[in-house]
């Protein structure tokens, strides 16, 4: 037996968009309560008062008009016998223990819900049949559309996550592909870009507000010259007539407005957020980026060195060679440029004393004229035994030695031939990959641009809003997928083109093998170099006579007269020669 008999034929409507924008278009506050007093009429209900318009996410469980509802209900208790909506979703969308509060705090108050879909049924008493004393029991009180109710509201929710995946995940790869997104700085406003590619999508950036930007870029300049300071520039600033953009102040329900807010001078510490801000530099470094600094699809306010000017080193840009953004934080210019990397000294840790056999030291003398004298030496020092009498040399003769020593180094033939067999067979193997990958890329490519010339001209037959909207998520979504899938193919093609190029310059080393152990670097790559050149890191002295210890793969090409060159060989199998 239902209950329905036993309750008012009276109800109220409930409608609720997520946001303004919604409500102006799509499913909107009033096509939604229109269409549920036609429902309200065709099933004998009386619609009492006016509906309650919630402009709210369904997310959340506490919204304006929902309580407002809430407390109607309660001060009516009786009176009210149904609440009608359009739907499942715009009670909730948080599920199934979201949908079980709700709908229990309001039949609490004696009042049922109706959806216009007809998911929502009456609730029955199973033991009727025995007399109306088994309505005391609420175990006997049976809804059949339980199951229904909680698997459509897990469903909505579902659907809105499904929808944010998808919006926020676009979002995340057009920030990091240099666009827009979110909240404009002070001095911007948005533009919608529509992109080089033909696709007619629109992309949003950055362009200069005419009437704002004037105060950013005075900001960076004044900071830049650096001489002012920066109570002086916050003066100057609102001299100029600055200030804050007048915003509107809401509730706390984000529902009503209730005043004003900006309009203030500018301080400390607008002046200190504007200036570290890389945006004003055509950079966009922002949570979606993962923190790292990428370039702009729209040009700053100042340039790159106005921006680094006035951050006076606590924060600093830097743009490599490969198009790279760098940012660097509490950095000064010293400690920028600071290398480990040696350029005047750059064998100190691999050539050693003859002394004491351990690295030389390396520094510049300084002499009564004012002179420095640069130059390689030791004192063993460094030894608690072993200490000698000063030695060193000019950096000028040392380095000399060390390249004209160098130079003179060759590959053994055996070695050079046996590389290049290699290489040629590797050349081979990773020339006939390269081409399949750019073949299967290529042919992937083609096929999705055959698919994306459908979509736009089913797009053009489209005939509703929702499928239009469908239609462009998918080309968004396809154009995506087909730019990553060129990128790969173009990064094979390159990948075959940078090995045609290494193979040459293997080749080259393999005439020149000096060039790999003079090029300055880093102490233990370069001890690590040397190492495979020499069975150990020889002495001043060996390198001066052409006699250190050379690896089986490396010759001299002229040994030097009266040298003997060691050449390493195998235990018992070959004495040392006089010339390799």
């Amino acid at each position: 037996m239902s209950t329905e008999n036993k309750r008012p034929k009276t109800c109220v409507i409930y409608c609720r968009v997520s946001t303004t924008k919604q409500a102006q278009e799509g499913e909107s506050l009033e096509k939604q309560a229109l269409v549920c007093r036609n429902f309200a009429e065709r099933n004998g209900l009386e619609v009492i008062g006016e509906p309650f318009p919630d402009t709210f996410s369904g997310r959340q469980d506490h919204r304006p008009k929902l309580d407002e509802m809430l407390g109607f209900l309660f001060r009516n208790k009786g009176k009210i016998g149904y609440v009608v909506m359009l739907d499942i979703s715009r009670l909730t969308r948080g599920g199934t223990s979201s949908y079980n509060k709700i709908t229990e705090e309001i039949r609490g108050l004696g009042v049922e819900l109706k959806d216009t879909t007809g998911i929502i049924q009456e609730e029955e008493n199973v033991m009727a049949e025995y007399g109306s004393f088994t309505e005391e029991y609420g175990f006997a009180k049976r809804r059949s559309s339980k199951i229904p109710e909680q698997l459509m509201s897990e469903v909505k929710r579902d659907q809105i996550d499904e929808q944010l995946i998808r919006l926020v995940s676009r979002q995340i790869d057009l920030t990091k592909a240099g666009y827009w997104i979110g909240t404009y700085p002070d001095g911007f406003t948005t533009k919608k870009q529509r992109e080089v590619d033909g696709s007619g999508t629109k992309r949003t950036i950055l362009v200069p507000d005419d009437k704002r930007a004037k105060y950013i870029v005075e900001v960076f300049r004044l900071r830049a010259e650096g001489i002012l300071t920066d109570k002086e520039i916050i003066k100057q600033i609102n001299q100029m007539g600055y200030k804050s953009a007048k915003r509107i102040k809401w509730d706390k329900n984000k529902t009503h407005s209730i005043g004003t807010m900006g309009e203030k001078p500018f301080d400390q510490q607008k002046l200190d957020k504007t200036v570290c801000n890389p945006t004003y530099a055509g950079v966009v470094c922002k949570k979606w980026t993962n923190r790292l600094p990428i370039k702009a699809q729209f040009d700053g306010l100042v340039d790159l060195a106005t921006w680094n000017k006035a951050n006076q080193g606590k924060h600093y840009l830097q743009l490599n060679d490969d198009g790279i953004y760098e940012l660097f934080k509490d950095l000064d210019e010293k400690k920028r440029h600071k290398s480990k990397v040696s350029s005047e000294y750059p064998y100190k840790h691999v050539i050693k004393c003859p002394l004491c056999d351990n690295p030389f030291w390396a520094s510049a003398s300084k002499g009564k004229s004012g002179k420095k004298f640069p130059s390689y030496h030791c004192s063993g020092a460094r030894l608690v035994k072993s200490k000698h009498k000063h030695f060193g040399v000019p950096q000028v003769e040392f380095n000399e030695t060390v390249e004209n020593f160098v130079n003179n180094l060759r590959f053994t033939e055996e070695y050079r031939e046996g590389f290049k067999i290699v290489l040629k067979d590797v050349y081979k193997k990773k020339h006939k990959e390269q081409i399949g990958v750019s073949k299967e890329k290529g042919k992937q490519v083609g096929l999705m641009k055959v698919r994306l010339e459908t979509l736009y001209g089913k797009l053009e037959r489209a005939t509703s809003e929702d499928v239009e909207r469908r239609f462009e998520a998918e080309i968004i979504k396809l154009d995506s997928e087909m730019k990553v899938l060129e990128g790969k193919r173009n990064e094979s093609e390159t990948t075959e083109h940078d090995f045609l190029a290494y193979s040459k310059h293997a080749e080259y080393l393999l005439e020149h093998p000096g060039e790999i152990l003079l090029k300055p670097r880093p102490k233990a790559e370069q001890q690590a170099i040397w190492s495979l050149v020499f069975t150990e890191l020889p002495t001043y002295e060996e390198i001066k006579t052409g006699t250190p210890k050379l690896s089986l793969c490396f010759k001299l090409k002229n040994t030097p007269k009266g040298a003997f060159n060691l050449v390493v060989r195998a235990e018992r199998l070959e004495l040392p020669t006089s010339s390799v």
